[in-house]
């Protein structure tokens, strides 16, 4: 089984990660699973502080018989009243690729989905992880839901935050490692 101490240092993830150690260890970070809500998904969300797990939910989005139009104002709302309440250091969204194998129609809503959420958070520092990116390293516990969604790509993000932080600090003075120089 991989973990996300496994990701290799070379790819996008690890990369982005690394440049958000210290948000992603200390701060607080929000979590969003794009949807626009329909009858097999909600947008999802988790909270970490200090790389702890603080909440987590769904987006009621208003059900997927309301217009599609009616659905992405309702996120809009939350996500603006989420992102005020909880005043996040970083958000982290699942970037949906503009292509997948995905039907049209759904590819079309979660891309619509990803910009309602990048459109309505006033947090400063962002991250787009790739559905592949967070899928490979899962805990063996991992259950496919939207809340869970949420939960799992902040868990991987952070546990490989936390692993990148370890791997600096023990780093000794004057070695270089990771593409840092550390000095005595």
């Amino acid at each position: 089984m991989k973990t996300p101490q496994d990701i290799p240092r070379k790819s996008k993830m690890y990369e982005v990660v690394s440049e958000h150690v210290d948000l992603l260890t200390q701060g607080i970070v929000l979590v969003i699973d794009p949807s626009i809500g329909s009858s097999s998904s909600a947008p999802g969300w988790a909270c970490y502080a200090k790389g702890k797990l603080i909440a987590a939910s769904t987006i009621h989005t208003g059900g997927s018989h309301l217009p599609l139009w009616q659905r992405a104002r309702n996120l809009g709302r939350q996500l603006k009243e989420l992102d005020h309440e909880l005043s996040p250091n970083l958000l982290i969204y699942e970037d949906i690729p503009a292509t997948s194998n995905f039907n049209a129609n759904a590819q079309a809503s979660l891309l619509k989905a990803v910009g309602i959420v990048l459109a309505c958070t006033d947090t400063e520092s962002v991250i787009g992880i790739h559905p592949a990116s967070w899928k490979n390293y899962v805990r063996p516990t991992y259950a496919k839901g939207d809340k869970e969604d949420a939960i799992e790509i902040g868990y991987v993000a952070i546990t490989l935050a936390q692993h990148i932080e370890s791997t600096r600090s023990s780093v000794p003075s004057g070695d270089v490692r990771a593409g840092r120089r550390y000095s005595r």
